[in-house]
């Protein structure tokens, strides 16, 4: 595994940490909060979409979308 990727998973996994600490420790309702973590999933899983289409046209893959769901 090359160092950017593992640079890249360690980034993700703290990003991912700090949101949810934050989330948690912030004084909201329960409905509230739960509507902000869907958003928020909602939001990373496009994320997620983008650099898994970014990652297989840099290594010559056409993306399916069967791949991304």
């Amino acid at each position: 595994m090359s160092n950017w990727k593992k640079y890249a998973g360690l980034g993700f996994f703290g990003a991912l940490a700090g949101f949810l600490a934050g989330l948690f420790t912030a004084p909201k309702s329960g409905k509230e909060l739960r509507e902000d973590v869907k958003e928020k999933a909602e939001n990373i899983k496009e994320e997620v979409k983008e650099v898994v289409e970014d990652i297989k046209s840099e290594l010559g893959e056409e993306p399916k979308s069967e791949d991304i769901k």
